[in-house]
């Protein structure tokens, strides 16, 4: 990973997803706790990983570049949440890693998943 990319990501919270789910035992122990959430306003989460310290929302755009406008389902989540939001991710096609507001990173979907 380069250090641009590396300055852009948030501190330890994508080392601590990444590591869960590349950890067989921490993965297993994960498997129950993954979410799609839809909620009464029409507000959309793609996938909710709930964790014992708080939870990770991931949004999956097909875009080549994203905007704000893509992260707008994840802002505001955390105060509906009942543990704390620890980070939130936006994957698309977009190859720039960019901090989307507060706690919202865009990443490349490849990249996340590598």
């Amino acid at each position: 990973m380069n250090g641009g990319i590396a300055e852009n990501l948030p501190d330890n919270q994508l080392n601590h997803l990444l590591h869960c789910l590349s950890n067989p035992n921490i993965f297993s122990d994960l498997m129950g706790w993954f979410y799609h959430l839809r909620t009464v306003d029409g507000r959309e989460i793609d996938l909710l990983i709930e964790t014992e310290k708080g939870y990770f929302a991931i949004e999956v755009k097909m875009a080549n570049r994203v905007s704000e406008a893509d992260a707008r389902h994840l802002r505001g989540l955390g105060p509906i949440l009942d543990k704390p939001l620890l980070c939130s991710f936006l994957l698309s096609n977009d190859p720039v890693v960019r901090r989307m507001y507060e706690n919202i990173t865009a990443l490349p979907a490849a990249m996340f998943l590598s």
